[in-house]
């Protein structure tokens, strides 16, 4: 889903006008992005949330030559699934593959009769 999607669904959804919804998902990826570069972290009961991950300063190598390479460090972006959220989508997963497989054995135990 891109951006753009997202602000044509939320425009059906909610009966706004395309500007006023590309509005709202603006102002809401402002916000996070705001957050994040406070070192905040913004948080979406039954999403997730996002923060922030240092990498401290190390050595590292060229993979081409060799050579050791001063890495400096680095701040990451994080996201991190609510539980309920990772739950709801492994569980439509598992089922997906259930159903699929069924059909596998189906289908080949059918060409062997």
């Amino acid at each position: 889903m891109k951006r753009s999607d997202l602000i044509i669904d939320l425009a059906e959804e909610k009966n706004l006008s395309i500007n006023d919804s590309d509005r709202i998902i603006r102002i809401i990826l402002k916000e996070i992005s705001d957050s994040l570069l406070l070192r905040q972290r913004a948080e979406f009961r039954g999403f997730g949330s996002f923060s922030v991950k240092v990498r401290d300063k190390r050595l590292g190598r060229n993979p081409r030559t060799g050579e050791v390479v001063n890495i400096d460090r680095k701040y990451l972006p994080h996201f991190k699934m609510a539980k309920d959220f990772y739950e709801k989508i492994n569980w439509y997963f598992k089922i997906v593959k259930k159903i699929f497989s069924f059909f596998i054995f189906l289908s080949s135990s059918f060409f062997w009769w």
